[in-house]
């Protein structure tokens, strides 16, 4: 083990010192230092504002660190050891956030604690579960400090909820050990070899990403940790393998560090088995500062009962892409023909939010000198751009809601449109040139007469529709679109000031969101991301960590991701 560098050596024992009568190994001082350095991402910035040394800041971050790791009751290496390295990988602060000199240090890594063997345990110390012989066998798992206090009404809804459905209520350990832990699980537990509950492993405590160099552990299997922070990632895999998903449960207490400024929440991870061996999972969250009433799906817990049946307030779908989108994908969001058998049907949202209606893989921009692409069009017949988009305007009106907002957002795949009326010459394509026309003479008097391109894409679509798609909202580049304090009206594809949309960017923006575009779902703080409805689009190559995965968006602002396994988003 010492020859692994992915391992640390600190140990789990018993600190060296009595705990402070504060709870806590952290000074004062420190604890402004890292709030400082995690507002400036500079060290000198921080030793300016203190008045202190860049040596005095540095030793300050370090002892944070270092007293955190007591907290835990793990044993650190020294200080002098600890003050090599790259201080703000540490706390998780992305290099171009940074101000200050480049590193080259390596970045923090989880730490491997040991588990208590517990009684009747398998002999490689996890606890494997078998799926039901017939219907769902259930889980709630949360994590909680032995040294802190539960929140009440969030733990006595917990409980309310496992009752409801006959699940086992898991509670992980978080922080050190104690002779208080009894009732918490520190073992490793294998849901049916789809899942891992890695109890045994304990992210870094401080961290905007407590995932973060986690990716190796295991392979091949979704995979969650005990953390009191939510954070969520659709991860690689190569060719047509299964989504690979990490994730953190949530904790059932705050978290105890002084110098966060971020608001407590509290959470947990429901888990469903099937009798075919498939396993569901999803979060649920909290503010820490409520009476501990959550959202699942289409119920709600408060107070220790369960009210079932409830609408959503909103749904955001994985990227459409019509008419590429996966019939299985559709089946179960929008039911078959009826419409009564699917997702929606199940959640009733007030609201249902589209990205990237229409593909615009008739005349795509990608393929415009692509020979082979236009002759496969030729031959399947999907090269003509009208049938595409009438296509898209009948499914829509298929989808949108009779009792609710169907918003489509403004995105990239829109704008093929415009571009390729810019771009294309009609007299070589002779399929789509009547309508090419047609197009182009409407957007030269759409622009004669001063109004705005933006909406051009909706306008042509409801020209196409049978009633004009009443009742659905096209939104426009920059209009909002907020549910539950949530803004759900960005694409994600443009970015601050101009720039190419990335995660980083909007996460930089400290806005509570859900996106599309990324086709990645994730979830970081106030940032969400939905997944796509359809994995093979084509143009993606290498390994991928796209995932077919909506986004759930609660009246409290509270969101759940919730993934397609077979024909089915949840059990």
């Amino acid at each position: 083990m010492a020859n692994n560098p992915t391992v640390a050596r600190w140990t789990a024992v018993a600190p060296p010192k009595p705990r402070p009568a504060s709870g806590t190994y952290v000074t004062a001082m420190q604890a402004a230092a890292f709030r400082s350095y995690m507002q400036t991402h500079s060290e000198s910035e921080t030793a300016r504002q203190l008045g202190l040394s860049q040596i005095r800041t540095r030793e300050l971050l370090v002892q944070y660190e270092r007293n955190l790791l007591r907290d835990a009751g793990l044993s650190p290496p020294s200080l002098k050891e600890m003050l090599k390295g790259d201080i703000s990988t540490r706390f998780q602060i992305s290099r171009d956030l940074r101000n200050g000199r480049p590193a080259s240090h390596a970045r923090a890594v989880a730490m491997p604690v040991p588990a208590v063997p517990a009684t009747g345990e398998a002999a490689d110390g996890w606890r494997h579960v078998e799926p039901p012989s017939s219907g769902v066998r259930r889980f709630v798992v949360t994590s909680a400090r032995a040294d802190a206090t539960v929140h009440g009404g969030f733990m006595r809804n917990l409980e309310a909820y496992a009752g409801h459905h006959g699940a086992e209520l898991v509670v992980a350990a978080l922080g050190p050990r104690s002779g208080a832990e009894r009732g918490l699980v520190r073992e490793p537990i294998d849901f049916a070899g789809r899942l891992d509950l890695r109890a045994d492993i304990m992210p870094p405590m401080v961290s905007r990403m407590p995932l973060e160099g986690l990716q190796h552990l295991s392979p091949g299997r979704w995979a969650a940790f005990p953390h009191a922070s939510q954070q969520l990632e659709s991860l690689p895999r190569i060719g047509r393998l299964p989504p690979r998903v990490h994730l953190t449960t949530g904790a059932a207490t705050a978290h105890g560090d002084p110098a966060r400024r971020t608001p407590a929440r509290l959470g947990a991870l429901v888990v469903e088995m099937l009798p075919d061996g498939r396993v569901l999972a999803r979060t649920i969250s909290t503010s820490a500062s409520g009476d501990g009433s959550f959202h699942d799906l289409d119920e709600r817990v408060s107070k220790g009962r369960v009210a079932t049946g409830l609408r959503v307030a909103g749904l955001v779908a994985g990227d459409l892409h019509h008419p590429r989108c996966d019939p299985t994908v559709v089946t179960a969001t929008w039911g078959s023909n009826d419409g009564d058998d699917g997702l929606v049907a199940r959640l009733r949202p007030h609201a249902q939010v589209l990205h990237d209606v229409c593909d615009m893989r008739a005349r795509s921009h990608h393929e415009r000198r692509d020979a082979h692409a236009r002759f496969a069009h030729h031959v399947r017949g999907t090269g003509d751009v009208r049938a595409e988009l009438a296509s898209t305007a009948a499914f829509l009106e298929r989808i949108r809601l009779a009792d609710g907002v169907t918003a489509v957002v403004h995105s990239n795949h829109d704008e093929h449109l415009l571009r390729w009326l810019r771009e294309a010459d009609h007299r070589s394509d002779l399929l789509n040139a009547e309508f090419q026309l047609d197009r182009e003479r409407a957007l030269l008097a759409r622009i004669r007469s001063g109004a705005d391109t933006d909406t051009f894409f909706a306008e042509t679509l409801r020209s196409l529709s049978k009633d004009g798609l009443d009742g659905v909202r096209f939104l426009s580049d920059g209009d909002t679109f907020p549910i539950g304090g949530v803004e759900c009206g960005v694409h994600g594809h443009a970015g601050p000031d101009g720039t190419r949309g990335s995660v980083g960017a909007f996460e930089r923006l400290g806005i509570d969101m859900v996106l599309g575009h990324f086709h990645r779902p994730l979830a970081r703080g106030g940032l969400h991301v939905s997944g796509v409805c359809q994995l093979d689009l084509g143009y993606a190559r290498g390994p991928s960590s796209w995932a077919i995965a909506h986004v759930v968006v609660h009246h409290d602002g509270s969101r759940q991701h919730v993934f397609l396994d077979g024909d089915r988003f949840a059990a």
